[in-house]
């Protein structure tokens, strides 16, 4: 964390003064939000079978990110800006380290995940949820823009080896099967 970070923090950062409907958008965005996108594509690969390899990818993605954030956390434990006594938290993460954002990684991996997959309207949507993600994170206090950034750079590359591996596992099985082997 450097002066940079904290002066990005303190500039987006809601304060008392920020209407409450603001930080509720915000909430929403930050909690809410990521399940209602999940639900709805976990809906869409039910009745459209084109999508469901982009849903496991995808949800491969999700699981393989959240993973690499706790290993983050545990081998690098840094502070979130409350614990230094920065800009006003509003809502409680108590002494938890922050990074990288694991709701940042999340969002970042579910948009670079539909990129991939090719799935421009739906990549478009997820990608601009990232954004208000990432943005939310800071504007409630609850992350540096370093924890956001690195938690994109995270999400981006984790969706891409998600994707290799699908598809690896994926040729692998189209393989055996035209081998006469296995299912």
């Amino acid at each position: 964390m450097g002066a940079l970070d904290v002066s990005l923090f303190q500039w987006v950062n809601a304060g008392a003064g920020t209407p409450h409907w603001l930080i509720g958008v915000a909430a929403f965005v930050s909690d809410s939000l990521p399940l209602t996108l999940v639900v709805l594509f976990a809906i869409a690969a039910v009745f459209k079978p084109a999508w469901r390899r982009p849903f496991a990818i995808c949800a491969l993605s999700m699981v393989l990110v959240w993973l690499s954030v706790r290993g983050a956390r545990a081998l690098f434990p840094m502070p979130r800006p409350a614990m230094f006594g920065l800009g006003m938290q509003w809502a409680e993460q108590g002494r938890r380290p922050g990074f990288p954002s694991m709701h940042a990684a999340v969002a970042f991996a579910m948009a670079t995940s539909l990129w991939v997959s090719r799935l421009r309207a739906p990549a478009l949507v997820a990608t601009l949820f990232a954004l208000l993600t990432a943005w939310s994170r800071l504007f409630l206090g609850l992350h540096f823009p370093s924890d956001v950034l690195a938690a994109a750079a995270l999400g981006i590359i984790v969706a891409g080896l998600a994707t290799g591996l699908v598809r690896f596992a994926m040729s692998r099985r189209a393989g055996t099967v035209a081998r006469g082997g296995g299912p």
